[in-house]
């Protein structure tokens, strides 16, 4: 018995549908490693071979941005960046390129958005548990953009 019209139409939607997901699911995951000695732009920022990456997951003061300590302001964004650039100094780190421009990335096999938020030079910009938990390290040892509001 040979499938009817209706038959035909739902096989033919059904492998339409299987195929969407398929390519859909191959599009999604097109998540490319780097490795290299990134340069440091700011503090959440950095470049290799002229691409410039955010890191993924974090917030950190802009360069030039000024935070208060106290009354007197400081270049907490400078801080920033400086702990981050000495902290990647010359080592290779291993990248996987998230949503456009946006990397995560490890450091001797630890995460890097995890480093500079414990060290509190950034906050969490996204739902990641161990980031929060970062954070509150850093907030309650007074340590990185934290000093001084224990």
């Amino acid at each position: 018995m040979l499938p009817s019209p209706l038959q035909k139409f739902i096989i033919t939607l059904f492998i339409l549908i299987l195929t969407s997901i398929f390519f859909t699911n191959l599009s999604t995951s097109n998540s490319k490693e780097i490795e290299g000695i990134f340069n440091v732009i700011s503090g959440d920022t950095i470049s290799l071979n002229g691409v410039v990456y955010k890191l993924e997951g974090i917030k950190a003061p802009n360069s030039r941005q000024k935070c208060k300590k106290g009354s007197l302001p400081w270049l907490c964004g400078a801080a920033a960046k400086r702990f981050l650039s000495q902290t990647t100094h010359g080592i290779i780190l291993t990248c996987k390129t998230k949503s456009a421009g946006s990397v995560k990335c490890d450091i001797r096999g630890r995460d890097l958005a995890n480093i500079i938020v414990k060290a509190g030079w950034a906050v969490p910009i996204s739902k990641e548990q161990f980031l929060k938990e970062a954070e509150l390290y850093a907030r309650e040892n007074g340590l990185g953009l934290w000093t001084g509001k224990k």
